[in-house]
């Protein structure tokens, strides 16, 4: 594999793709993917990989999958796959913002996971006794939950903790996933 080669899933996890940007050992891919090699002079390979990654491409892979024991798309498919070739200042300033937000969500989602750790030691001080914690915001939490998974993971979390509680308000009753 060469820097920024796409992979595809043919099947199985049809559709999920992957950018190689690890060139310090040679690498392999196996039958079961197809390879995109790109002209790096026509798309920005991180735009592409953004672009595999949005609503849009995703409508594509349930249009053209077909389904089967292990639905699957085959390279001939691929190839109607239809591509926006932007401009490429367009293309590089779209992949710039989308690389800056994707870190900006690392950053937070390693923010969460010592907020979860500082509860764990929180816990951990007060036992024997129960540490509850209330999940408090400017606005019901609820409606992002899909984007954030925020209080999935803080349940989860809390949930695995015998001397640990949570509870948040809501005004939503679409909380089954949660429970």
């Amino acid at each position: 594999l060469n820097k920024d080669d796409i992979l595809f899933a043919r099947s199985g996890s049809v559709g999920r793709c992957y950018i190689h940007k690890d060139i310090t050992h040679r690498s392999i891919f196996a039958g079961y993917l197809i390879r995109f090699v790109l002209n790096a002079e026509i798309i920005n390979p991180n735009f592409l990989f953004f672009y595999c990654h949005s609503s849009i491409y995703k409508y594509w892979v349930d249009a053209i999958s077909r389904p089967a024991v292990q639905s699957n798309i085959n390279s001939e498919e691929y190839k109607s796959l239809p591509i926006p070739l932007l401009p490429m200042e367009k293309q590089n300033e779209i992949a710039e913002k989308i690389s800056k937000i994707r870190l900006q969500v690392k950053a937070l989602q390693q923010e969460a996971n010592d907020i979860l750790e500082q509860a764990k030691k929180y816990i951990d001080e007060r036992s024997p006794h129960i540490t509850i914690f209330e999940g408090a915001a400017t606005s019901d939490p609820i409606p992002i939950e899909p984007y954030t998974h925020s209080l999935k993971k803080t349940i989860e979390f809390l949930g695995k903790e015998e001397k640990g509680r949570f509870r948040f308000v809501t005004k939503f009753n679409d909380i089954d996933t949660l429970l």
